[in-house]
């Protein structure tokens, strides 16, 4: 590769000068909206329904997918549970104190 090739592919200084003049630009624009939508209380409403709900909704499915995931361990555990305990000799549940 030769050195005129390189520099051809590097930004010129003026490409860089546009791009930063584009996030100021944004930040011009989108400055004097902010405390309208933050002082506004129907923005403040209309701002958490945006976000809120997609995340409660969000929570409540891995919340029921963890449920249903969980459901046949739970329910095995329990079985075993029950088992275990009608299987255990009585005398093993008992103690008695020994004399001696």
């Amino acid at each position: 590769m030769t050195d005129t090739q390189n520099q051809s592919d590097l930004p010129t200084a003026l490409d860089m000068l546009e791009s930063v003049l584009v996030l100021i630009t944004g930040a011009v624009l989108a400055a004097p909206m902010l405390p309208g939508l933050t002082l506004c209380v129907a923005g403040l409403i209309a701002m958490a329904v945006v976000v809120l709900a997609p995340l409660l909704a969000a929570a409540v499915l891995v919340a029921l997918a963890a449920a249903i995931l969980a459901m046949p361990y739970l329910l095995v555990r329990y079985i075993r549970g029950i088992r275990s305990r009608r299987t255990a000799p009585a005398s093993a549940s008992v103690t008695s104190p020994s004399l001696g």
